[in-house]
């Protein structure tokens, strides 16, 4: 077999769901996305790239404050709902339990399995996105996915999108130890 040619949509197989939280007209508003990433581990830092004219960002730029929230499979509906219809013709303030940390501006998920408070470090302009990066002021866990101090991916059901079949998949079993399935193939 060789390599071929296929479209750079396709690549991102599969993305890590995110709700984004941010307070917007004085309500709190969440809006699905699926294009999410950790950058940076001291100071804790994080990266999500949104549409320019989205609702959520408005709030985002007047606050300078937003959260990240890990949803899990039990409330795929909701949070399917929250990339579909727009905040600003739809108050979706009352659609999850929020909660606030630090900040006081950030509103966060009781009901997803991870919840991050975050300040924004910085956003850059892109062609019709903004990336907004930000840093991490605080980490919450749904005290019922947890065992011990992290998250139990026997207790938890994540979800991620699939843009090419626009459905999204679970995830399924585990492959191997992380650093250590390839310690075979390390030369002695």
């Amino acid at each position: 077999m060789s390599n071929i040619k296929i479209d750079f949509k396709s690549v991102y197989y599969p993305s890590p769901i995110v709700l984004v939280g941010a307070m917007v007209d004085d309500r709190p508003n969440y809006m699905t996305a699926a294009w999410f990433t950790k950058v940076h581990n001291t100071p804790p830092m994080i990266a999500v790239s949104l549409g320019s004219g989205h609702f959520t960002v408005k709030g985002i730029r007047a606050n300078k404050t937003f959260s990240i929230n890990i949803p899990e499979a039990l409330i795929i509906e909701k949070t399917d709902y929250c990339g579909l219809v727009s905040g600003k013709r739809v108050d979706k303030s009352d659609l999850f339990t929020p909660f606030y940390g630090q900040t006081d501006s950030a509103p966060m998920i009781s009901e997803s399995m991870i919840s991050m408070e975050c300040t924004v470090s910085e956003i850059v302009s892109l062609p019709q996105d903004d990336l907004v990066i930000g840093t991490v002021v605080e980490t919450y866990a749904n005290e019922k996915y947890v065992s011990g101090e992290c998250i139990d991916p026997h207790k938890a059901v994540p979800f991620c999108y699939v843009s090419q079949e626009k459905k999204y998949f679970g995830l399924g079993r585990a492959l191997g130890a992380a650093r250590s399935i390839g310690k075979k193939l390390i030369q002695k």
